[in-house]
């Protein structure tokens, strides 16, 4: 026959185990609710995957998006300069038009220098 003491023993060391596996379950729990909390309440698999091809599609169209905005912004940028230049006449442009050149690099050309 078992001993009383050894009853106790096996007790204290199941009441162990059980603890460890109630925490272990617990942690379980906690992960599992993690996931579906992420995945938007969401268990089964394959409405996640919708969920998470829905968020894969909707990023790309805002990266899109983004895009034809930068790129609409660099032409009306260039747009704006184009008129700018129309507008406000150069007239540097029209002196070395006149001139044939940077006054200073033609001195530099003939050697000569005024100072």
């Amino acid at each position: 026959m078992v001993s009383i003491k050894e009853r106790l023993a096996e007790n204290t060391r199941l009441e162990k185990q059980l603890k460890e596996l109630d925490g272990n379950v617990n942690i379980r729990e906690k992960i599992y609710s993690s996931r579906v909390e992420s995945s938007g309440g969401v268990v089964d698999s394959s409405a996640r995957a919708g969920i998470k091809m829905k968020r894969v599609t909707m990023r790309r169209k805002l990266i899109d998006l983004a895009r034809a905005q930068t790129d609409e912004v660099e032409f009306l940028r260039q747009e704006l300069d184009r008129l700018r230049k129309k507008t406000f006449p150069s007239f540097a442009s029209a002196a070395m038009e006149r001139l044939g050149g940077n006054p200073d690099e033609l001195m530099e050309l003939d050697g000569e220098e005024m100072f």
